[in-house]
């Protein structure tokens, strides 16, 4: 990985937790199908890297690719019998890998049903605590839950820890008998991405 870059220009290393961190976004947002191997003489590997963003974010980082240079057996052992051998650990290029992590963002703005009143409805629906928790990032639970083709979980085990909101419809008078109540939310999609559903 890049040393970490100063608004100044200079270049600083980074301090663990802000290494862990990086580390844990990186894995999180990228995907390499070969992060490390072996490369035999006068060949080359072509190695896939998959952009699948987690967070909104635009990522411009350096990725190193770092290399260990194997010697055969008999001349490693000729040489750490003769001096300190100390393998070096080489940076042998790096590319610059700028991609932009977006998604659909979407905020309720308006309900309506034909008995009752808007500011009524928007209190009984949560609409702006709704509102509230669409403008947050991703979640663990949500995120597993986004990505659930991918795990064993039972259905419930997906939604038991994602936030849940009531909508209280209220109580129909008998007088309507078996009418239903229904109620129109408008929803807009405010981010950079289609939303599909």
């Amino acid at each position: 990985m890049a040393p970490k870059t100063e608004k100044q220009g200079g270049k600083t290393k980074y301090t663990s937790k802000e290494l862990s961190t990086l580390t844990k976004v990186l894995n999180e947002n990228f995907h390499f199908d070969t992060p490390k191997g072996i490369i035999n003489a006068k060949s080359k590997k072509t190695i896939s890297i998959t952009f699948k963003p987690q967070l909104r974010f635009d990522f411009d980082i350096n990725l190193v690719c770092v290399a260990r240079e194997r010697m055969d057996k008999d001349v490693q052992a000729n040489i750490m019998s003769t001096q300190n051998y100390v393998e070096n650990v080489i940076e042998k290029s790096f590319i610059t890998v700028q991609a932009k992590g977006d998604y659909p963002l979407l905020r309720f703005e308006d309900v309506r049903n034909d008995q009752e009143s808007i500011a009524n409805l928007w209190e009984r629906f949560n609409m702006t605590k709704m509102n509230k928790d669409l403008l947050n990032p991703l979640n663990d639970s949500e995120k597993v839950f986004n990505n659930s083709d991918q795990t064993n979980q039972s259905l419930d085990e997906l939604i038991r820890n994602l936030t849940v909101f009531n909508w209280d419809f209220g109580k129909i008078p008998i007088k309507y008998g078996s009418k239903p109540r229904k109620v129109t939310l408008t929803i807009k999609n405010i981010g950079g991405v289609q939303a599909n559903w």
